[in-house]
């Protein structure tokens, strides 16, 4: 019997959230019209969004992957096949048999909270099989062309020599969200590291406090986007800063999060934030 393929197997489980959140909709619908009292709405309504939204959120790892494989993401592998049935029999016994039952047995009191539990693993559970597959394919290509020398931390990069190419700088995630105004990659806000160079990047907004020219502080919110779209093309090589791209400054580099935080409060102006949508 052949194995069913990974494109498939990811419907199947974009149709069970589908089933599940119109399923949950009608049980809810059936027990209002009971009048029944529900000190649980908050939690109802969390359930509610969860079904709702994350097959759409699955489907778009999916795109995203498939665009740099094409058939042979789709096609996938014995291990992504096989995390991705427990993914779908999961969805299917734990949450829509589950609701089904409670629909058709006029049963009007389920755990919310052991269902969003149960909707939030399928979908994390989802995703990073796709993510891992992903970064077991980005393994086995050919490697890429060696960077041009990295110079050192915080000198500039001219970019207007002939041999200078960007590609070779940047990671191709950072170019995207350089070039894009798209979200995060939603692997990166879950703490995985970057599928194509393997960097791990802080999931959440980083603060610092800056001064101002009239003697008092301002607090300044670096988000994970930033720090994402200004990391280079090897694994934890360290980022590079486009406020002084954008300054004329050429490209300055650092090695780690700290130093290249620290150049971004002392070495930069507000007048450099305010163009940059990704610092306020």
């Amino acid at each position: 019997m052949p194995s069913i393929e990974v494109a498939a197997l990811v419907a199947r489980i974009i149709s069970a959230f589908s089933t599940s959140a119109n399923v949950f909709q009608t049980w809810k619908a059936k027990r209002k019209a009971k009048n029944l009292p529900d000190q649980r709405a908050n939690e109802s309504n969390r359930l509610e969004i969860c079904l709702s939204t994350s097959g759409p959120v699955v489907q778009a790892e999916y795109d995203r992957d498939f665009r740099y494989f094409g058939s042979r993401f789709a096609s996938g592998d014995d291990v992504t096949r096989s995390q991705l049935q427990v993914q779908l029999i999961t969805i299917q016994q734990s949450i829509i048999m589950l609701v089904q039952n409670a629909l058709l047995s006029n049963v009007f009191d389920i755990s919310y909270t052991t269902l969003i539990a149960t909707a939030s693993n399928v979908r994390q559970g989802s995703i990073a099989a796709l993510v891992e597959q992903y970064q077991r394919m980005m393994a086995a290509q050919p490697p890429r062309p060696p960077p041009t020398a990295l110079p050192q931390p915080g000198a500039p990069v001219d970019r207007s020599k002939a041999d200078f190419n960007i590609s070779h700088l940047y990671c191709g995630i950072a170019l995207l969200l350089q070039q894009t105004s798209g979200p995060m990659p939603l692997r990166f806000r879950i703490g995985l590291p970057c599928a194509i160079c393997g960097s791990v990047l802080p999931p959440r907004s980083l603060e610092l406090v800056k001064d101002t020219s009239y003697g008092s502080s301002a607090r300044l919110r670096i988000t994970s986007r930033f720090l994402a779209k200004c990391h280079l093309a090897e694994k934890d090589a360290g980022y590079g800063c486009l406020l002084c791209e954008k300054a004329g400054k050429g490209i300055t580099m650092f090695p780690d999060q700290t130093e290249f935080l620290s150049h971004i409060k002392d070495d930069h102006s507000f007048s450099d934030y305010a163009g940059e949508n990704d610092i306020s």
